[in-house]
């Protein structure tokens, strides 16, 4: 939950799909991220 979250390379001479690519998977990785912090708001919260 609190690891280390590894940011995709980004390609010098980005074309048009791999921009896609690219936002499709920080989308992913900032969803993740959204998903870990609730969890510990909720884990806190408990205490």
């Amino acid at each position: 939950m609190t690891s280390q979250i590894d940011v995709p390379p980004v390609p010098e001479n980005m074309t048009f799909g791999q921009a896609v690519e690219l936002s499709a998977e920080l989308y992913g990785l900032l969803g993740q991220a959204n998903i870990d912090r609730a969890a510990i708001r909720q884990i806190e919260s408990s205490r």
